[in-house]
């Protein structure tokens, strides 16, 4: 982990799950047709939920996760302070990524 980060996207990955399993797959497949800069932060982006989920005890299986628990995680952003932008960026890597596992 690095600044509470999850690194998924490369050596020094930290494997928290077959949640990060997915992830890094989705993250393989997206680096053939996305910039370079798009997949990292993609990475980072979905290691961050990862991270947040692990911590609040919520789910340990992407199918586990309900829409309340993306809900959650927006609201903490959003008091955590984080800028509408971020929030609008990582939200668009948790649809990618589901859309990927087809949930």
């Amino acid at each position: 982990m690095t600044n509470g980060t999850a690194d998924v996207s490369g050596a020094q990955a930290v494997s928290l799950s077959p949640m990060a399993d997915a992830v890094r797959r989705f993250l393989d497949q997206l680096a053939r047709r996305a910039a370079t800069n798009t997949v990292h932060s993609y990475g980072l982006d979905l290691a961050d939920f990862i991270v947040w989920c692990r911590e609040e005890g919520v789910v340990s299986s992407w199918r586990q996760l309900e829409r309340g628990h993306v809900r959650a995680w927006l609201g903490w952003m959003n008091r955590e302070g984080y800028a509408p932008s971020s929030i609008a960026r990582k939200l668009s890597a948790l649809r990618s990524f589901f859309s990927y596992l087809e949930l």
